[in-house]
């Protein structure tokens, strides 16, 4: 079967012709049906070619073999459809490989622990057994998480509310040290570095912000507010300029510039980025050090990160994120004297 979003539109609206008893279908009602399909799909004005056309038909009549007949309509033109109007490509079994495909995703979902919403996984993966596929008794993936964060039981009701397009009434500790209620429109959750986060609009400041779960002390539906959906593009454009989830609207978009003095930091830095924007101006030597860049909104996040490597970077611009950086290297030396 097509996995490419187009094939998919063509193949059903295909299977539904084809399943048409009230007429008949020649290959120019096809063609303009796909087109349709691909229009209605992608909201555009392409259109799809009789040789594109022609090639679905083939690899249909391949994976599925005597499901599709030819038969001789009006001046002896063909026509396609089932030979059993109730068949359809949707109501197929799953192959052994797909199959295996959906206990594999399954079973690394499954690694995410300490999300409830996961937690029967597990046994969802078992049901699989009818394939003569295992879901084994044994790790081979993990990833980072914190099971013991506070918060996570909220998760569920959380991701249920951004599918269903809930409006929410939450009840929030900015400060750890006081509670107060928040009318939030919820749109996506996202992790860094093992928390979680909920992204959505709030009414109170009349932005977007967003939520630390182990900061949400409780929740409800508010049913009566209509529901505002995010009108932006993806979140990974939306978090695209940050380091993190912090962002400071205050702060433009702007280039960090440091020096690296130590080559092994250096070569960390180069094999594991910590931003995609994240450029080398000047190679490491010996005699100098390197020098590299990253483009980002400064925030929290950023400056916690650089300070893992405060030993061995220097911070050349900008001044005030500089002075900031400085500031705090201070504090620590304050600290730990």
């Amino acid at each position: 079967m097509p996995l490419n979003k187009n094939a998919m539109a063509r193949y059903h609206r295909l299977d539904a012709c084809f399943r048409d008893r009230s007429k008949m279908y020649y290959i120019e009602d096809l063609i303009r049906e796909c087109s349709d399909a691909i229009r209605t799909s992608d909201d555009s004005e392409a259109t799809v070619s009789r040789s594109q056309v022609f090639a679905d038909i083939k690899n249909l009549m391949y994976e599925y073999p005597g499901a599709i007949v030819k038969m001789r309509g009006e001046r002896g033109r063909v026509c396609y459809r089932y030979a059993d109007p109730g068949f359809s490509i949707n109501n197929r079994p799953l192959s052994v490989d797909e199959a295996k495909m959906i206990r594999d995703t399954i079973m690394m979902l499954g690694r995410f622990k300490g999300l409830p919403y996961f937690d029967k996984l597990e046994d969802a993966a078992k049901r699989f057994e009818e394939f003569g596929l295992t879901s084994g008794n044994y790790d081979c993936v993990g990833f980072e998480s914190n099971e013991d964060l506070v918060g996570l039981d909220n998760f569920d009701g959380l991701f249920n509310a951004i599918v269903d397009r809930h409006v929410l009434k939450i009840r929030y500790s900015p400060a750890f040290d006081k509670e107060e209620d928040r009318i939030f429109h919820p749109y996506y959750l996202k992790q860094y570095n093992c928390r979680w986060f909920l992204l959505g609009f709030d009414v109170k400041v009349q932005a977007i912000r967003n939520f630390a779960l182990d900061r949400i002390k409780g929740f409800s539906v508010m049913n009566e507010i209509e529901y505002v959906p995010y009108e932006g593009g993806g979140f990974e454009e939306y978090f695209k300029d940050v380091v993190g989830v912090t962002i400071m609207e205050n702060e433009p978009v702007q280039d960090i510039e440091f020096l690296v003095y130590d080559e092994k930091t250096f070569n960390y830095l180069t094999t594991n980025p910590f931003h995609p924007s994240l450029k080398i101006l000047k190679g490491y030597s010996q005699e100098e050090p390197a020098r590299m860049s990253v483009t980002v909104r400064p925030n929290f996040e950023l400056e916690a990160v650089l300070l893992r490597y405060a030993d061995n970077i220097r911070i050349i611009s900008p001044e005030p994120f500089r002075q900031r950086f400085v500031d705090r290297a201070r504090k620590i030396l304050e600290r730990n004297e």
